[in-house]
């Protein structure tokens, strides 16, 4: 929300803006409150005027809470995509895995890499498209303080994550690696190195991962515990 350029209030939550980079999906959507009760088919006519307005082809509906769980099978039945994302608490000691190939970078660094990393993945759609989700990782810096750390090969960085803060909680975000140089351990490294900076400056450390895929394991085996679901609700364009 410190993020969005326009906010519009709707009956169970708002609207957000970006509006210089509207093919970034995430960054126009519908946010809807926590702890509200709604319908599919409430949510759906609620989102379609504020993004139609905007003359956004695509429907992006967030919801933060168990609600999601409830609403997923009807949003499927419309043909919309649900997408449940793990919440994970880190709990316990640190992990005891070596991290001293780990080193804090720039944006800039990373700028080609984000780049590469959205031209091979076949969801991220056109060249603007990928222009534009590349300049929304700029911004953000102006909402929270973002840190990058990354690992290097021979060829260069092969795979970073990021570290957001607001003084008191953090969040560790976007773990990648590219594809030629996975299975080596470095996106555990990565995300070992920014959790061990986190848990000494923060209260409380987490990350989101995607229920249905591996990388959650993963996170199971450096300490962190799932507390709850998000939900992403999309769809591509209109319908008839």
């Amino acid at each position: 929300m410190r993020r969005a350029d326009r906010i519009v209030r709707t009956p169970h939550g708002a609207a957000l803006f970006t509006d210089d980079l509207p093919l970034v999906w995430f960054l126009n959507q519908l946010l809807v409150d926590p702890a509200t009760r709604a319908t599919v088919d409430e949510l759906v006519a609620e989102t379609e005027a504020p993004l139609g307005a905007a003359r956004l082809a695509h429907r992006w509906i967030s919801v933060e809470d168990s609600l999601g769980s409830e609403l997923a099978d009807g949003f499927r039945a419309l043909g919309w995509t649900a997408e449940e994302e793990l919440v994970m608490v880190h709990h316990g000691e640190l992990p005891g895995i070596d991290t001293r190939g780990v080193e804090e970078v720039t944006a800039d660094e990373l700028a080609p890499l984000w780049a590469k990393s959205w031209e091979d993945d076949p969801d991220a759609g056109s060249a603007e498209a990928v222009a534009q989700l590349v300049e929304a990782r700029h911004p953000r810096r102006q909402g929270v303080q973002v840190r990058y750390f990354a690992a290097r090969t021979e060829d260069g960085i092969a795979g970073w994550c990021e570290l957001f803060s607001d003084g008191r909680v953090a969040q560790i975000e976007n773990v990648l690696v590219l594809e030629q140089f996975r299975r080596r351990g470095l996106g555990k490294a990565v995300t070992a190195g920014a959790l061990s900076l986190s848990r000494h400056a923060h209260d409380l450390t987490f990350l989101v991962a995607d229920a249905h895929d591996w990388p959650k394991d993963l996170y199971r085996k450096l300490g962190f515990e799932p507390v709850g679901s998000t939900w992403a609700f999309t769809r591509r364009a209109r319908t008839a």
